[in-house]
């Protein structure tokens, strides 16, 4: 750091939590290799340090604590690690109340150890320069420039109240921020990494608490440390319950209220306090979601089921435009929601998880495993779109759909049904001595029609022809083979 970069700021006095912080951790390499050999990752700030970061305010504001432990968690490691690798840094992502600011602290202490220049932006916006020569307080952004600074300094930069993105002049820097809603996108442009941390494991609140998991509170607060203390400590479940009764008033109001009224509703409120986040089991920069709580998801549906149709279509609509809601909210419901027309029907239910959609130009080109969803290549594929085997040992269903999208709901082709019979021919060969069984799913997609009730005629067989997978010359008729029949429909 220069004589004209110090000129322009303000030493913090000597005894200011975070100068105390620079003592204890400014080329502490042998407190980190202590902490180490002791099996202990974890250290403690003063409430003082606390309170001026911002950090874990609901426990110091009571006084519960003359010091605060700062667990370390595989999280923060990894997350180091990563940064390490980066070239301009990180946008850091996540459920509020899991650590993301916390970590600001375990990196800072990090680039202490290693001697290394570190602006430190707190949650009141105000930043902190660790250098060799202490700790200074900039206050005008404007008389520095990056190259007053020797190094490649780091700038740790908490979320701001409103969650908006850092100024211009941090984005120069190597920039960790960690914004408390999605407003990021600017400075992801500029070759900002991105990191999405995920809430609290349970095996991690029993090794922070010391103690063993305690089943009722986690069912409440899910795998967040502040919520899980807070209802631990009897601070309580009237707190938690009232943060998510209005975020489940609001569900009401995003699908009921008129289009202007709608628009001062943010969604993100309601993703904060009904989802977690958390990183992809197969990628760090991507993203899903899940419910807070098994109590939150219990909560969720109650309250779905006061809705309306349109209603929820609303909702579903105005929570994935702002990226909250994912297919697992609808394989969740179509378990316990799904509806048939007749209720002597048995109630059975196609298995949702990931399939492949495989296009076949011949019947023999298809596999009867049940990982994929075989679909004819031709436009104009007969009768059916697609099929889908399933196994139920030691026989077989086969899912047959159609999709219409056509405003009249005509009767179709009747070439399907060879095809079918061709099918069902293959299938027995393959399972051998099991039974073959046909359910069909009638596809509509509910916003090509007017609405009223669904009416399908099934295809009549009076000219047997086939032009695909069965001789031209064969003059068989060709009938349904009987199965049950489902309707389904879709707003797509």
């Amino acid at each position: 750091m220069t004589d004209d970069y110090l000129s322009n700021c303000k030493q913090v006095p000597p005894n200011h939590p975070f100068v105390v912080f620079h003592r204890q951790w400014w080329g502490g390499k042998e407190l980190q290799m202590q902490r180490v050999t002791a099996g202990e990752q974890n250290f403690m700030i003063t409430p003082s340090f606390a309170l001026d970061g911002g950090l874990l305010k609901e426990k110091v504001r009571v006084g519960t604590t003359e010091s605060v432990q700062l667990y370390v968690r595989d999280q923060y490691e990894d997350l180091y690690k990563f940064l390490q690798q980066t070239k301009r840094g990180a946008v850091v992502l996540g459920s509020p109340g899991i650590g993301k600011s916390v970590f600001n602290v375990y990196a800072l202490a990090r680039r202490l150890e290693e001697k290394q220049t570190t602006f430190y932006v707190t949650a009141h916006e105000r930043c902190f320069i660790f250098d060799e020569k202490g700790v200074f307080e900039l206050e005008d952004t404007n008389k520095v420039s990056l190259s007053d600074i020797k190094g490649s300094p780091w700038c740790l930069h908490d979320s701001t109240p409103r969650g908006v993105e850092p100024k211009k002049y941090f984005q120069s820097f190597f920039l960790v921020f960690t914004p408390n809603e999605a407003r990021y996108d600017s400075i992801l442009k500029f070759g900002f990494g991105l990191w999405y941390m995920n809430p609290w494991y349970p095996e991690e609140l029993c090794a922070y608490f010391k103690q063993p998991l305690r089943e009722d509170v986690y069912y409440i607060s899910g795998p967040y440390l502040r919520d899980y203390r807070l209802c631990c400590e009897g601070l309580d479940n009237q707190w938690q319950e009232e943060r998510i009764q209005s975020a489940l008033r609001r569900i009401k109001e995003i699908a009921t209220w008129d289009r202007a009224n709608r628009s001062q509703t943010d969604p993100n409120v309601i993703t904060h306090r009904l989802f977690a986040l958390h990183s992809d089991d197969h990628s760090i920069s991507g993203c899903q979601y899940t419910f807070r709580s098994e109590w939150v998801k219990k909560r969720f549906f109650e309250t779905l089921s006061e809705l309306k149709l349109e209603e929820a279509q609303t909702l579903f609509r105005i929570l994935d435009q702002s990226g909250t809601t994912g297919g697992f909210i609808f394989e969740l419901m179509q378990e316990n929601n799904r509806k048939y027309s007749d209720p002597s029907l048995p109630a059975h239910t196609f298995k949702v998880k990931e399939r492949k959609i495989v296009r076949y130009h011949t019947l023999h080109d298809m596999s009867f495993d049940g990982f994929n969803v075989p679909a004819r290549a031709a436009s104009n594929n007969p009768f059916f779109d697609a099929v889908v085997f399933e196994r139920e040992e030691p026989d077989i269903v086969v899912w047959v759909f159609q999709v219409t999208v056509s405003t009249e709901q005509k009767t179709g082709s009747n070439q399907g049904y060879a095809l079918l019979e061709q099918i069902r021919e293959m299938t027995q060969q393959e399972i051998g001595s099991g039974k073959v069984a046909f359910r069909y799913v009638l596809v509509q997609p509910e916003e090509k029609f007017y609405r009223g009730p669904v009416s399908w005629q099934f295809p009549l067989d009076p000219s047997p022809k086939c032009k695909y997978d069965c001789a031209e010359s064969n003059e068989e008729k060709h009938t349904l083979i009987p199965g049950e029949v489902y309707v389904q429909c879709l707003t797509i």
